[in-house]
């Protein structure tokens, strides 16, 4: 088992005492990652393995777990990834005050030490200033006090990369050789990030985007009231004719005292009716005009009609612009 009361790993014939742990899930699935990692160790798929032992690590971090890690990146040809879980497994058991366990740490990773290959990342000193330069090797960030030093890397091909707000980002791609090898990847300058233009502000349009619907809606309304007018005058006008038939009063000389009040009366709604019709009608115009007018989109003609009504009748007036 990986974890109990005492627990007890063997490892190159060396016996590792590891602390309990109280149980959980985590706890649960890490030991059930870390029994899947030891069976595929033991098929020699190398590869697999590690993944299970660095899933169980971050479930659950132990120190029999580091010690397997460490040694299945070492059968599987990646000497500086095994070199450092070797390390901090040796800092992990100093921390518990296990010498045994430190001392054997120390020796794997010595022992791996001579066999090390490494990337130095060159910066030019102009970039050391820069503010927010960021550097990774593989997507794990380099610290300025890696920078211009050797960094063990595992045999293969590594992408770094380069970024700063303002500055494009710069990448490169090397390949670490064999043992004792130094592969360097050299920053001179990272070109600034081109500013995009700035947008000049759109031109106020000359046309209703509206689809003119607002002047439709107007010229429904006036003629609307047009129709009104049209109609007061027509009840004025009916009502004059009806009162005048009903008097003798030729010629506007009435025989009766109340004939000439009905007459007076008729002729005051011949007016109204007179006016209330060119009023009427001169909305009603006005209105369908309007409608009619209404710009489409994309027009840059607008009219509008102003009907207004004047001591001497009706009358209506067009404004517009092209």
């Amino acid at each position: 088992m990986r974890r109990a009361a005492v627990r007890l790993i063997a490892l190159a014939g060396l016996t590792l005492a590891v602390p309990a742990f109280a149980q959980s899930s985590n706890e649960a699935a890490a030991q059930r990652l870390f029994d899947e990692g030891r069976t595929l160790m033991t098929a020699s798929r190398y590869d697999e393995a590690c993944q299970k032992f660095e899933a169980s690590e971050k479930l659950s971090p132990a120190g029999g777990t580091l010690f397997n890690l460490g040694d299945c990146y070492e059968k599987a040809g990646k000497p500086a990834s095994a070199w450092a879980r070797y390390n901090e497994a040796a800092d992990r058991s100093a921390a518990l005050k296990r010498p045994d366990a430190e001392k054997f740490a120390r020796d794997r990773a010595s022992a791996l030490a001579g066999s090390l290959a490494y990337i130095q990342v060159e910066i030019d000193p102009s970039l050391k200033g820069l503010a927010g330069l960021t550097i990774t090797i593989d997507d794990a960030p380099l610290a300025p006090a890696g920078w211009d030093t050797p960094i063990p890397a595992d045999p293969g091909p590594h992408a770094i990369r380069a970024t700063a707000p303002g500055n494009k980002p710069w990448s490169a791609h090397v390949t670490v050789a064999g043992r004792g090898s130094t592969i360097a990847a050299r920053i001179d300058a990272l070109e600034d990030e081109p500013v995009p233009p700035r947008e000049s502000p759109r031109p106020v349009p000359l046309v209703d985007t509206s689809r003119g619907s607002t002047q439709r809606i107007v010229g429904l309304g006036v003629g609307a009231i047009g129709i009104v007018g049209v109609g007061i005058g027509s009840f004025f006008g009916l009502a004059a004719m009806s009162k005048h038939g009903s008097i003798d009063c030729p010629n506007d000389v009435c025989a009766s005292t109340d004939d000439k009040a009905k007459n007076d009366d008729a002729r005051t709604d011949a007016t109204i009716s007179t006016i209330a019709f060119a009023a009427g009608g001169a909305l009603l115009a006005g209105g369908i005009v309007l409608y009619l007018t209404a710009p489409k989109e994309g027009s840059a003609v607008g009219l509008r009609v102003v009907p207004s009504i004047a001591q001497s009748g009706a009358r209506l007036g067009l404004e517009g612009h092209f």
